[in-house]
């Protein structure tokens, strides 16, 4: 498998929001149980608020490579493109994290926002990443 033309677009995340609404759910159903009904209230809205806020937050459209740590990122309400340097590329099996040397703000790419030939090709990339990154530093 070459690895000179990778980029991927990415499309909405079903997985993700099932994830954040699971979490959503235990969390106001533990709030339920162990707290008084208006303070379980005032907790569901404060985690609705946060989650309206960081909904509203740029995501990443797209991203490619260009060189070995080199990537061109794309973010919503945004046409400008960004040059960024990967610092780490993180496997979790259902979903990939990319760590910018530039940003604080990681992308996460889910599962379900890619073709599987294209989730193939970034688990390759991230275990290629994990052994060079091991290498350097030995």
């Amino acid at each position: 498998m070459f690895t000179s033309n990778l980029s991927f677009q990415l499309k909405p995340s079903k997985v993700a929001w099932f994830f954040q609404f699971g979490g959503y759910s235990l969390l106001m159903s533990l709030c339920y149980l162990t707290l008084v009904w208006y303070i379980a209230a005032f907790v569901g809205l404060m985690a609705l608020l946060a989650w309206y806020v960081f909904m509203k937050q740029r995501q990443v459209v797209a991203f490619a490579q260009l060189k070995a740590n080199e990537w061109t990122v794309k973010y919503t309400m945004t046409s400008q493109i960004q040059h960024l340097t990967l610092k780490k590329l993180l496997d979790h099996e259902i979903y990939i994290v990319l760590y910018w040397q530039e940003q604080s703000q990681r992308c996460v790419v889910w599962r379900d926002q890619l073709a599987l030939q294209e989730w193939k090709q970034l688990k390759v990339l991230a275990k290629l990443h994990r052994t060079s990154v091991s290498i350097m530093t030995d």
